[in-house]
């Protein structure tokens, strides 16, 4: 069993898990939709979600005067698929106002061979030997959410603003080549990182008493601001979010909801110094799937 699929088998795992509370109400009558009343009754959520998709983007990172090669994540570094693990709670403060918090990993694993040495942070990998990526990869969200719009029948407008952090720590494993200077060959981005505004909207539309659907978009940036960080001289950080998730929402029970559709998601950083000039791009088109339980 590949690496890949284990991950894989985490997140189903995870899935299965939070279903396990509908077995108990199988027998009960068909669900009704919740009023807003009955949402705010449910004070607590909590969710595990995932994502399975393609990556486009790169990663160039550069030390001193040793430039580091544009390295695409899919063509250069082989990362054809990526996955996502998420875990979400949720307060509701009042029956239209709501604190949320998200732990996202993303699995950026692949391994490559290439014909030329491989330039990055100032060493140099050595040609035809196998080079393998593992970042790791996480982000934290914090929102507040109103909800400007709860009708009766479910339909739903909601928006709110927050912060999301990420921590970065992009790591190629290989053989050194024979002439290079330097001999790292990872890169640890989270050492400039700063928490990023954002802004969301959330809206559901209701297509039958148990399913409706559902869209969300949240997006910031920093433009180039002071890191609050030296090496080499003042660090410099712009980094940019964006994520969309647009599909459909499912009542299983009163309590237990089930969500599956399309997420893109696009996160940039650029940090430049009198030592560093770094930049990572990821976009991700993927399936995204997940269950929430109100208690």
């Amino acid at each position: 069993m590949d690496g890949r699929t284990v991950r894989l088998a985490m997140v189903a795992t995870a899935m299965l898990l939070a279903a396990r509370p509908a077995r108990a109400q199988s027998d009960s009558p068909e669900p009704s939709p919740a009023t807003p009343l009955e949402s705010f009754a449910s004070r607590w959520e909590i969710s595990l979600g995932g994502q399975v998709g393609a990556p486009k983007g790169f990663v160039k990172v550069g030390e001193f005067d040793r430039s580091g090669e544009k390295l695409r994540l899919n063509n250069d570094l082989n990362i054809d698929t990526f996955e996502v693990a998420s875990l979400g709670a949720a307060v509701h403060l009042t029956d239209r106002d709501v604190l949320r918090a998200r732990f996202d990993y993303t699995f950026l694993y692949g391994t490559t061979t290439r014909g030329a040495e491989t330039a990055f942070n100032g060493a140099l990998l050595a040609a035809g030997e196998p080079i393998r990526a593992r970042p790791v990869f996480t982000r934290i969200t914090g929102l507040y959410e109103h909800e400007f719009v709860h009708e009766p029948s479910g339909a739903l407008f909601a928006a709110g603003a927050g912060l999301t952090f990420v921590y970065l720590h992009f790591k190629l494993h290989g053989t050194l080549a024979p002439d290079t200077v330097g001999h790292e060959t990872q890169e640890d981005f989270y050492a400039q990182e700063l928490p990023v505004p954002l802004l969301a909207i959330r809206g559901e539309y209701p297509i039958t008493p148990t399913v409706h659907l559902l869209g969300t978009v949240a997006g910031g940036f920093l433009p180039k601001v002071d890191s609050l960080r030296t090496e080499g001289g003042t660090v410099k950080l712009a980094q940019a979010h964006a994520d969309v998730f647009a599909g459909v929402r499912w009542a299983i029970t009163p309590t237990l909801f089930a969500d599956a559709g399309y997420t893109y998601t696009y996160f940039s950083q650029h940090e430049t110094s009198g030592e560093d000039d770094n930049k990572i791009l990821f976009l991700g088109h993927a399936f995204g799937f997940g269950m929430t339980y109100r208690f």
